[in-house]
């Protein structure tokens, strides 16, 4: 059904959504009381540098950009 809806596998598809959480929690946060790395980890990532790159691929900036928009 992912596939058919939104062109997604399952797995693409809770990707970007965790993806999307940790930007609404970025764009939040203060640079001081949080940290990307903090964020990430908390929401289940397990390898940062894949993080990164699938960040940049979907939002266009670096998540430290984000945060400091905050």
């Amino acid at each position: 059904m992912c596939k058919e809806v939104y062109d997604l596998s399952p797995r693409q598809l809770i990707a970007v959504a965790r993806l999307n959480q940790i930007r609404r929690n970025l764009l939040i946060e203060s640079r001081e009381a949080t940290s990307v790395k903090s964020l990430a980890t908390a929401s289940g990532v397990g390898h940062l540098g894949r993080f990164a790159s699938e960040y940049f691929l979907v939002f266009g900036e670096r998540s430290c950009e984000t945060l400091q928009r905050a």
